[in-house]
């Protein structure tokens, strides 16, 4: 019982601190952010941001039903936020996932390590698009990990 209601609690904690946080302001506009595999510009704001099969509400959902607390990082009341970034490409696939800003310590690994592996079984979004273009977009999304 004690662990079903950590599980609720842990799950509830995920659906409310998880946000895409943008890029720097001077980004705006739809600037090129960089350019990782020489190959095609990746952008961080434009006039149309990819999004998430059903919305917001549906990334929430699916990060919540597929996110598992280390059980390392339970024994050891680890917690924090995992920030990762990945890109959204021109046909909506998830690319070069990798934590921006992870959680330190020798436990804090399993919490970074869990947040990319949920990201990477991300379904294909609707890209984002640039002058009626689908073009590639850096996402950045925090998720946070937290034991009550």
């Amino acid at each position: 019982m004690k662990n079903r209601i950590q599980s609720t609690i842990f799950n509830l904690v995920i659906l409310l601190f998880i946000t895409p946080i943008p890029m720097s302001a001077q980004q705006k506009g739809g600037d090129v952010n960089n350019n990782t595999s020489g190959k095609h510009e990746v952008f961080t704001v434009v006039e149309h941001m990819p999004e998430f099969p059903g919305g917001m509400a549906e990334l929430y959902a699916f990060i919540n039903k597929n996110t598992q607390y280390p059980d390392t990082a339970k024994k050891t009341n680890t917690s924090g936020t995992v920030y990762v970034t990945f890109e959204i490409s021109d046909a909506g696939k998830v690319l070069n996932a990798k934590i921006l800003r992870g959680v330190n310590g020798p436990i804090g690994v399993y919490l970074n390590d869990e947040a990319l592996r949920v990201v990477r079984l991300m379904p294909d979004w609707k890209p984002g698009t640039q002058n009626g273009k689908e073009v590639f977009v850096q996402y950045n999304l925090p998720i946070k990990f937290n034991l009550r």
